[in-house]
């Protein structure tokens, strides 16, 4: 069975699903439930020697055990999201389910799940979010350029915009968050555009990040990362060389560039061009820094 035929239709912009995500979902979805399966059973050794791990060692705050405690909150964050959009996908062949009803559970189950990421890191590491200037941020339409520092910048704009003002945000991400199941699948459902920062034809994914301006409405915006990825010396030194290479004005003026990447002008400078009158906004952010990958939070 294919995608409910409400999915059809060129008024919502975004990507559709083809056979490299029917392949791509055989690994990843089996994988997480395998990994669920495992930490389950695995759970009180880990525990054991994570507490005693940490009970020797000379960090403080039981940093181990809280990983391992976050392992499984994780997972079922997945298998809820998968659960749910299996359960979606089925009523969505209903009759008297209209598409926008249908992006809307979509968008709802993309809250809860963020929500749920969210709470865990709260409740087992003790975050907590101080947002200056909310007011700024106004009602849509709009574009938003994020900062890119960890992997919880993902569902950071869900935490801080999404939930609290109700807008709808068009996100342009990495093609290899795809091999998160949920964002695959949800990602897929709503409009939101999977680049390939490695494509040789750069023009074409220019030409789909742009797309995503299509049909926005009052309370939408379309979000990107201008970084493209989480910062790192590595990461920064390829950068300034493409730059050097491409632009050299513009690899001076980044010469300073301590806490973000040089940006890959390819995209947020295609949204700006062809900006309709849209509020551009920028938000920063500190704090997670350390935690640029899952490994991090050991």
């Amino acid at each position: 069975m294919s995608e409910p035929s409400i999915r059809v239709g060129s008024e919502i912009p975004g990507d559709r699903p083809g056979l490299a995500a029917l392949g791509r979902r055989l690994v990843s979805i089996p994988a997480v439930l395998v990994a669920w399966v495992l930490i389950h059973g695995l759970f009180p050794l880990a525990l054991v020697i994570a507490a005693g791990a940490d009970a020797m060692g000379s960090r403080p705050g039981w940093s181990r055990v809280r990983f391992v405690i976050h392992l499984p909150w994780l997972l079922w964050c997945e298998v809820f999201g998968i659960s749910t959009a299996l359960v979606l996908w089925l009523v969505g062949f209903l009759p008297g389910v209209s598409a926008s009803t249908y992006r809307d559970w979509h968008l709802r189950l993309q809250l809860a799940w963020t929500g749920a990421h969210w709470k865990g890191i709260e409740w087992i590491h003790g975050t907590r979010i101080e947002l200056e200037a909310p007011e700024e941020l106004g009602s849509g339409p709009m574009l938003l350029f994020m900062r890119h520092s960890s992997v919880a910048d993902t569902i950071l704009p869900c935490v801080v915009i999404q939930q609290p003002t109700r807008m709808r945000l068009r996100y342009v991400m990495k093609k290899e968050l795809l091999w998160e199941p949920c964002l695959d699948i949800v990602g897929h459902r709503l409009p939101n555009c999977f680049v390939d920062r490695y494509s040789d034809d750069s023009s074409e994914q220019i030409r789909r990040v742009t797309g995503m301006l299509e049909a926005l409405e009052e309370n939408e915006g379309v979000l990107i990362y201008p970084e493209g990825t989480r910062p790192t010396p590595e990461r920064r030194a390829r950068a300034r060389a493409r730059l050097l290479e491409r632009d050299p004005e513009l690899a001076r003026r980044t010469e300073g560039l301590r806490n973000v990447l040089p940006p890959r002008p390819g995209g947020p400078l295609a949204l700006l061009e062809k900006n309709p009158g849209l509020d551009v906004v920028f938000c920063a952010h500190e704090g997670l820094d350390d935690v640029a990958t899952l490994g991090d939070l050991v």
